[in-house]
């Protein structure tokens, strides 16, 4: 799994967010418990505005850490993206309150 996230950091560094996807789908593979990971994909996505992707993977984030804000925040972003402002507040009301783990 090393390799896989070292593969996409040097990828997100250099904006290959198809390349960083792959090695983070990669790395998810070998550890689809991991929120970060999760996480680090949406934001790929987001980027690429594959939004029903970045849903995705922010609402696995969230299944997986309901306690931290990290999944509500990236989830509101990509509702943003998409103009659905209203569901977006409503996401980031549930990032008050929670703690950074």
């Amino acid at each position: 799994m090393a390799a896989a996230r070292l593969k996409a950091s040097k990828a997100l560094k250099a904006e290959d967010w198809e390349g960083c996807e792959e090695a983070l789908g990669e790395a998810l593979a070998l550890d689809t418990h991991n929120p970060g990971l999760y996480l680090s994909r949406a934001y790929v996505r987001l980027k690429q505005d594959r939004t029903t992707r970045s849903l995705q993977d922010s609402g696995k984030a969230i299944s997986l850490e309901p306690r931290s804000p990290r999944g509500y925040h990236r989830y509101a972003r990509t509702l943003c993206q998409e103009r659905r402002f209203s569901e977006a507040a409503a996401s980031f009301v549930q990032v008050r309150g929670r703690a950074l783990p």
